[in-house]
């Protein structure tokens, strides 16, 4: 009896460390292939709209929505988002190498279709303690910070007819991701 107990417990031991593992990595694996597939047509810091092919391999589907895609890496400064949004709902997520949703707004809470938003890298501790703080104000736009370099902006439109998903597609098109000119 004391055998079975020891081989559930052994069992079970081996099962909660296979699980935790899943949950922390996976997630990262599957962002990191995300980014990787957005990354691939343009580049990074580089606006993608999706269709076809893209939609099928970055696992959104099509369906009644349009999306938009910009991977980004901030090992090189600040990334600036122009946004000039179709007139119909949307919404604007920006993840984390980790698949975190480091900050969403749709177009309810932004109240405009055309606004800026500029991500950047958080700064340590350390360096917010000892800076200067009016040093990182910026005076027009949304200022995102995330603690990691890597990540992926997502843009979902709704399309209700199927007749206006091209012009949906061509109002997300008008939006730019790129860094910011020092």
């Amino acid at each position: 009896m004391m055998r079975f107990v020891y081989w559930v417990i052994v069992t079970a031991f081996i099962a909660g460390l296979v699980h935790v593992g899943l949950v922390l990595v996976r997630p990262r694996a599957e962002m990191a292939g995300r980014i990787e597939v957005a990354a691939a047509s343009k580049g990074m810091n580089a606006l993608v709209v999706a269709t076809g092919e893209a939609e099928r391999v970055l696992g959104y589907r099509a369906g009644d929505a349009a999306y938009a895609f910009c991977p980004f890496d901030l090992s090189g400064g600040k990334l600036v988002f122009d946004a000039l949004m179709p007139s119909t709902l949307w919404t604007l997520t920006i993840y984390s190498a980790r698949g975190q949703s480091v900050y969403s707004v749709n177009s309810r809470q932004a109240g405009v279709d055309n606004f800026q938003i500029s991500v950047r890298k958080a700064p340590d501790l350390l360096t917010q303690l000892t800076a200067d703080p009016e040093a990182g104000t910026i005076n027009d736009g949304w200022q995102v910070e995330t603690s990691e370099n890597k990540g992926l902006i997502v843009v979902w439109a709704e399309v209700p007819e199927d007749y206006q998903r091209a012009s949906i597609e061509k109002d997300l098109a008008r939006s730019s991701c790129a860094l910011a000119s020092k």
